[in-house]
């Protein structure tokens, strides 16, 4: 459970903005300059936040004692929890070609939110690669295009779904490490 609150700053990263529009009507005045200031300081806090939790999300999935399979397993839950949200973007930007000089904004905005939360979860998702490459789940060929491959627009839910297929060997407790030794690792029911 601790995992995915740690990944819930990223998982929820698309649809944060929603709030944002919300708060925008609800405050009194809003045009004024303190609302503004509340609003850029709030989008600012809470994307260094997200980021920060990606980074260490990412170095925990590599670096812990979790197993490729939950590594995996998480790589692709934050990747199904954001596919709402891209196809939402998407009919954003589309709505966005068909208004007149205000559809620019709109279609700059969508694009913005979708190319941060692709690097985002790209930057996430290469944690989950450095440990089915350590497990042995796969080669260090197959780890670099998959690396680079979850920086790309719906590839990235193919790798997350290929790795989850082929990390699924690793049921048990115990992974083999590249060293050859076998460690005991987090149980997949710890999740």
């Amino acid at each position: 459970m601790k995992n995915y609150i740690r990944l819930l700053p990223l998982m929820i990263f698309p649809y944060a903005y929603i709030l944002l529009i919300i708060a925008m009507g609800n405050i009194p005045n809003f045009p004024n300059a303190v609302a503004y200031e509340i609003i850029w300081v709030s989008v600012i806090v809470y994307l260094v936040l997200t980021l920060v939790c990606t980074v260490f999300g990412s170095i925990y999935a590599a670096k812990s004692r979790i197993s490729p399979r939950t590594a995996a397993k998480l790589n692709l839950i934050v990747k199904a929890v954001q596919i709402p949200a891209y196809i939402f973007h998407f009919l954003m930007f589309l709505a966005g070609t068909l208004m007149s000089v205000w559809g620019i904004g709109v279609m700059i905005f969508a694009a913005a939110i979708d190319l941060f939360t692709i690097a985002l979860t790209g930057i996430h998702a290469i944690g989950c690669v450095v440990k089915t490459c350590k497990g042995g789940v796969v080669g260090k060929a197959a780890a670099v295009f998959m690396g680079i491959g979850s920086f790309i627009y719906c590839i990235d839910v193919v790798i997350a779904i290929v790795l989850m297929v082929m990390s699924n060997k690793y049921k048990d407790d115990y992974v083999k490490i590249k060293n050859g030794e076998n460690n005991a690792v987090q149980t997949d029911k710890s999740i």
